[in-house]
């Protein structure tokens, strides 16, 4: 019983240092957090650029009506 518990405790050892999966994870975390700025980035130049076409269309909407 004890060899199992010394080699799971090794492994667990070898585990721990193993830091190969670490740059795995962090270009996840990265990749998620540059999909997120980018969604936020176009959530606000959206609401930006449709009160900027309602103010266009408006424009328009007005010269047509002095014609």
């Amino acid at each position: 019983m004890a060899n199992v518990l010394e080699i799971l405790v090794h492994r667990m050892r070898v585990v721990i240092r193993d830091r190969r999966g670490l740059e795995t994870v962090e270009c996840a975390v990265f990749g998620v957090a540059f999909v997120g700025v980018i969604i936020g980035g176009a959530a606000m130049l959206g609401a930006d650029m449709s009160a900027a076409y309602a103010g266009i269309d408006t424009y328009i909407q007005n010269q047509v009506d002095k014609m």
